[in-house]
């Protein structure tokens, strides 16, 4: 409206703040704006000092803020003239080249990382050689004593093989001593009766003499008879003559020959067989090793990871409660227990993980540090009674919608971690796997990301032996008490295996002992024929 006010009269509306309802109040023929109206004021600006455009009051206003101006260059740059696009241009470039910078040291950083890593992988190998060979060497030291045993037994064999022998050629030959001797006796006593001339001794000696062609007949006779019964199981025939003894004794080498090719071939047989049972023995050892750690701590975890927890509790001076492993704070629902080999290909590793308090964060990582766990552990410091902020993955297929979960002071953790890191939908066959961004399948095939995925049968799916989550170890318990009765029996089979191996061996190696001591026959020893017609014909002098 028309007419002037003066400036300090609007003075007491402005104190507290602009009192525009007051204002317009005591001012009734004045136009009042505030603000939030500064379009209208604007407007009526323009008309009343005749301003064609809105850009010639903004240059208005601009010029009136201007206060030090050294150049009409500075008056049009710095509040006339509105900034170029080329300034806006210039600052994204700047920024894209920042975020171009650091993509590009990333890639860098990225690189260095695996020309770094690159020769770890060639150490993780030979550590893996190295270990599988002084696994090797553990299994020979073993075994070193059974084999110590086994070839001083195969050595005394020998060497009672070769006495044996040179006690038969010693028999022969005592046999022929004790005939020569007898032939002998029979020469000087023939000489003295000549020379005494007295028939009453000549009886006499004759009688004496008839006595020991006597016993030698029975000699001969037995010795015959226990050759014939060996050379029978051999079905061989003895010799009838002295000169036949060469043919028995080349056929008797014959067989030697061949069943020594058969022990030949039985050490082979023999030595898988030891191994068989060395496998079985240690596979059920295994087992019972396991169920030691199941009943001792009460965890389906393996019985090394229980160990150093059961180590860190011990130094800690806590309960092995306070340090539970993830897998013990979870199991699959029974109503989806058909994925629970699937899901145990997914958490296995997240399972195996240890939850240590952040009270115990410090001390654990120092027992940690300074102790050799001899297995690999992967702990987490967590804060308990940390609130679930996560909600439940809207997918109704998740993995995380068919775990339950323990109650407790890390029930709002894992929650949270569940639900970032594992929300992977359990899907029926590979083709579900588009659309969704990780999935793994009943048969435990999983995808990870759109380009990683991952099968691993090393175990069985549904091997409960190698289950780890749970609850409970009573059907993990039963799994491995009825592996222990497999691996029994299998352990029985294999010694039985190795026990009749072991009597076809000692079986062949007597056959070797008879035909030696059947190479070794003289004849000499078994002319029974000779030893008769020698005390036939003592008796026709007797007579």
């Amino acid at each position: 409206a028309d007419g002037d006010v003066e400036l300090l009269a609007l003075a007491p509306y402005v104190e507290n703040g602009l009192e525009v309802r007051r204002l317009k109040r005591e001012f009734p023929g004045q136009d009042v704006f505030s603000g939030e109206a500064y379009s209208s004021f604007a407007a009526k600006f323009r008309r009343r000092l005749g301003i064609t455009s809105e850009q010639a009051q903004l240059l208005l206003h601009k010029t009136q803020s201007a206060k030090n101006l050294t150049s009409l260059d500075a008056l049009f740059r710095e509040f006339m003239l509105d900034e170029p696009r080329s300034f806006a241009l210039a600052d994204e470039t700047v920024e894209q080249f920042t975020e171009l910078s650091t993509a590009h040291s990333a890639v860098v950083d990225a690189r260095r990382q695996v020309e770094a890593l690159i020769p770890l992988r060639i150490s993780d190998q030979e550590l893996t050689r190295l270990n599988a060979h002084l696994t090797h060497l553990s299994n020979l030291e073993d075994h070193m004593g059974t084999w110590l045993r086994s070839k001083r037994l195969t050595e005394y064999r020998g060497q009672e093989d070769q006495l044996q022998q040179e006690l038969r050629s010693t028999a022969a030959e005592l046999s022929s001593a004790e005939q020569a001797k007898l032939t002998a006796d029979t020469a000087l006593r023939d000489a003295e009766r000549a020379l005494d001339g007295a028939g009453g001794a000549e009886g006499e000696q004759l009688q004496e003499l008839r006595t020991i062609q006597s016993a030698l007949l029975g000699q001969r006779r037995a010795e015959r008879s226990r050759l014939a019964d060996l050379a029978a199981g051999e079905r061989l025939s003895l010799p009838a003559s002295g000169i036949d003894t060469e043919r028995f004794a080349r056929e008797a080498a014959a067989r030697e020959a061949d069943v020594t090719a058969q022990l030949q071939q039985g050490k082979a047989s023999t030595h898988d067989r030891h191994a068989r049972r060395s496998q079985a023995s240690q596979h059920r050892s295994t087992i019972v090793d396991a169920l030691k750690g199941l009943r001792q701590h009460h965890s389906n975890l393996d019985r090394m990871l229980l160990n150093v927890r059961s180590l860190l509790a011990e130094r800690l001076q806590v309960d092995e409660s306070r340090l539970p492993f993830v897998g013990e704070l979870l199991e699959v629902r029974a109503d989806e227990r058909a994925w629970s080999g699937a899901i145990e290909r997914v958490l296995g590793s997240f399972a195996r993980t240890l939850v240590v308090p952040d009270a115990h964060y410090r001390a654990a990582a120092e027992i940690i540090d300074e102790e050799n766990l001899h297995t690999r552990l992967v702990y987490e410091r967590v804060f308990p009674g940390q609130s679930a902020s996560f909600d439940a993955p809207n997918d109704p297929r998740s993995l995380v919608h068919k775990l339950a979960l323990a109650d407790g002071p890390f029930n709002g953790w894992l929650w949270e971690r569940l639900c970032n890191r594992y929300d992977y939908a359990c899907v029926d066959h590979p083709d579900r796997f588009a659309g969704v961004r990780r999935a793994v399948t009943v048969n435990g095939q999983i995808k990870h990301n759109e380009h990683r995925h991952e099968k691993d049968d090393r175990s069985r799916l549904n091997d409960r032996a190698h289950w780890v989550l749970g609850f409970s170890t009573e059907a993990k318990e039963a799994e491995l008490e009825d592996r222990l009765r497999r691996a029994e029996e299998e352990l029985r089979a294999a010694e039985a295996e190795l026990q009749a191996d072991d009597d076809q061996t000692e079986a062949l190696r007597q056959r070797r002992r008879v035909l030696r001591e059947l190479q070794g026959c003289s004849w000499a020893a078994i002319d029974v024929a000779a030893a008769q017609q020698k005390v036939a014909e003592l008796d026709a002098r007797l007579a």
